[in-house]
């Protein structure tokens, strides 16, 4: 159903962004602001306005917004003031993304990322980290996103912050949703409902019901969806949401479409209309003239379906949207038809194409941007790849010249040793002492082999100290006969060399 599909993409779209980048919605007075501006020189009172100034006109005027926050990250390098330049390139991430560019807006956030990571503010981290994985998202690269995702929910677990645990959780689930891995969505999007009512934050509890809500409808669980749906507006209800009281509506109505309940349908699109005109929404208003004229023209009412299109596709039309412009032509198109007026049916069909085509185009265009970009991504990811492979290269030649050099001048040692214990024979000392010598020559020469062995068994025994053990068992068990005999090689060619003492009997009497 167009018109529940396209009221999703509103929906998440805008939750995803609220939970997940700074707030926009400040009250701070410009005029103030520019008030302390002119008061401040260069110091980090004038980098933390600049900044400030950058958030409130974030929307209204992201150029100038950017501009502000060049001036902040400028200012706060040349002052030395890390924190205030990570906000800055925190903002500017954020700016970025707001024109669709990607590639800058995960560029600022890693300089930013960076820098407080140094700084050791892990709350500031985990914002980046979520930032990254909003904007791989956004690129369509789901594994990137995940990982800083979850990198993010790390931090915020360990750092016991509940409202960024929420925050993390339903984003993974919109990832895991976008790659249509529904039970896996419903898993973290559940972790974030729990915290949700933990904090008593019905708002963003009510956000994550219509999440849920949505995969149920994509399962065609329509009654598990209608009861989620239900519960999010009787929230919004409660909480006097007005903004989000259309939306739920419309949620509720596409929800009585698929279980066929056209009556009730009719009746929530018609209350959520209402709603949408109290606040003047327009996108909204033109979704919900979409979805009641879809319920009209099922129930073969033609005339008030095709008025309720023309009214959705001329609310469409004042605010540009051609998504729903080409939603409401094709309702156009079908219920002409179904009304027995082909000639129109046909002009809406060629007016139909031509929306489906210009939009089709245009995501051609951006599937290309995202890709281009991706690309770019992926060469500098493949870079550092490369350039640690070489560095690991490098370390390991070193590591392995190292080893060599020290093994040989091991062995030149131990050799040393034997020449020098043969030598021992010709001098006066005591057997006792000359088998503790060679005791202690074929000691360091089995430790040395097992040394030596070391890197070769490694792999078999992966650290195991048990295995180790009987590694080391074997070796020794080898090592016992070869012992015994070459020490008895060497004690016999010292005692061959060892002087003849010849003492005088006693006198006899």
């Amino acid at each position: 159903m167009k018109t529940y599909h396209s009221i999703y993409f509103l929906l998440t779209y805008s939750v995803f962004l609220a939970i997940t980048t700074f707030s926009f919605a400040q009250k701070n007075n410009i005029d103030s602001l520019q008030q302390v501006l002119r008061k401040t020189s260069e110091d980090t009172n004038r980098v933390n306005t600049l900044n400030e100034m950058s958030k409130i006109l974030s929307k209204q005027d992201p150029k100038q917004a950017d501009s502000l926050a060049q001036k902040a990250e400028k200012l706060a390098k040349k002052i030395k003031y890390l924190k205030g330049e990570a906000q800055a390139l925190v903002i500017r991430g954020v700016l970025a993304s707001i024109q669709a560019d990607y590639a800058d807006a995960i560029n600022y956030q890693k300089k930013a990322l960076a820098i407080r990571e140094k700084l050791g503010d892990k709350k500031g981290v985990a914002v980046c980290l979520n930032n990254i994985g909003l904007y791989f998202y956004q690129q369509g690269n789901y594994g990137e996103a995940l990982k800083n995702h979850f990198e993010a929910l790390k931090v915020r677990e360990n750092l016991q912050d509940q409202a960024g645990t929420l925050s993390s959780n339903n984003n993974i689930g919109l990832v895991y949703q976008q790659q249509n891995n529904y039970k896996q969505a419903i898993e973290y999007y559940n972790k974030a409902l729990l915290v949700a009512r933990k904090l008593k934050n019905l708002q963003a509890e009510a956000d994550i019901l219509t999440n849920i809500g949505n995969i149920n409808q994509l399962q065609h669980k329509h009654k598990e969806a209608l009861q989620n749906f239900e519960k999010a507006l009787q929230i919004a209800i409660q909480t006097n949401n007005q903004t989000r009281l259309p939306l739920f509506k419309n949620y509720v109505a596409g929800a009585y479409v698929e279980l066929n309940e056209l009556e009730k349908a009719r009746i929530t699109y018609e209350e959520a209309l209402k709603d949408a005109k109290k606040i003047n929404d327009k996108q909204a208003i033109s979704v919900i003239y979409n979805g009641l004229a879809s319920v009209l023209s099922k129930e073969q009412k033609y005339a008030q379906a095709i008025e309720n299109y023309q009214k959705g596709f001329e609310t469409a039309k004042q605010i540009g949207s051609k998504l729903l412009m080409r939603d409401a032509a094709e309702g156009l198109k079908n219920t002409y038809a179904k009304a027995g007026q082909f000639k129109k049916a046909y002009e809406m069909t060629e007016i139909y194409m031509a929306y489906k085509d210009s939009l089709f185009n245009e995501d051609k265009s951006k599937e290309i941007g995202r890709l281009e970009a991706g690309f770019e991504i992926e060469r500098k990811l493949e870079e550092e790849k490369r350039a640690k492979e070489r560095q690991a290269e490098i370390e390991a030649r070193e590591t392995e010249r190292r080893n060599n050099l020290q093994f040989s001048g091991i062995f030149i040692f131990i050799v040393l040793l034997f020449v020098g214990v043969l030598l021992t024979g010709r001098l006066n000392v005591s057997n006792q002492f000359l088998e503790a010598i060679v005791f202690f020559l074929f000691l360091i020469f089995f430790e040395f082999i097992l040394v030596f062995t070391e890197p070769f068994i490694a792999p078999y025994t992966n650290g195991v100290p048990i295995l180790t053990l009987l590694a080391n068992i074997c070796i020794a068990l080898i090592f016992t006969p070869i012992h015994k005999y070459l020490e008895n090689k060497v004690k016999k060619i010292i005692m061959k060399e060892k002087p003849t003492l010849n003492f005088p009997h006693n006198a006899e009497n």
